[in-house]
């Protein structure tokens, strides 16, 4: 595989959810470990990245968009490492994205990493991460949240 090949792949075009995860209410959020005071965090499960098991892009709410400060479209097929810095989701080794999802998910963790914006900022952040199976191919979600100043 080129190098480029292993930087984005060609999806169909990522469609944007609405920011309100059905099973929610606008006013319920997660705390942060990490928030002391536990406000102002928006509710994680809307601004959500799904990815394939090789950690391309496939699927970015509307929140996330926001929070990433770019375009589902722009998102989409997109390796997640050229998004969130330091995730160590890599195309070559799915075996370990898998695991390093499972066990992150099976403590609770939120991660703190650095978004890399496109005009080449970094903006800090939490991460979680989820596997699921859909139509019998594995799958990751990552739910984002932006990292209060109290927790940086």
């Amino acid at each position: 595989m080129s190098e480029t090949a292993l930087e984005t792949r060609a999806f169909a075009p990522v469609q944007q959810t609405s920011n309100v995860h059905p099973t929610s209410s606008p006013s319920t959020h997660s705390p942060s470990p990490h928030s002391p005071d536990n406000t102002a965090t928006p509710p994680a499960r809307d601004a959500a990245l799904t990815l394939d098991i090789c950690g391309f892009i496939t699927h970015c709410s509307a929140a996330a968009a926001v929070l990433l400060g770019q375009s589902a479209e722009r998102l989409a097929g997109q390796a997640v490492g050229l998004v969130i810095h330091k995730l160590p989701l890599g195309a070559l080794t799915p075996g370990y994205n898998l695991a390093f999802t499972t066990f992150n998910s099976a403590q609770g963790l939120w991660l703190k990493r650095q978004v890399l914006l496109p005009e080449g900022g970094l903006r800090p952040m939490e991460v979680s991460l989820a596997s699921a199976r859909v139509d019998g191919k594995h799958c990751i979600t990552l739910g984002l949240r932006p990292l209060s100043p109290q927790a940086a």
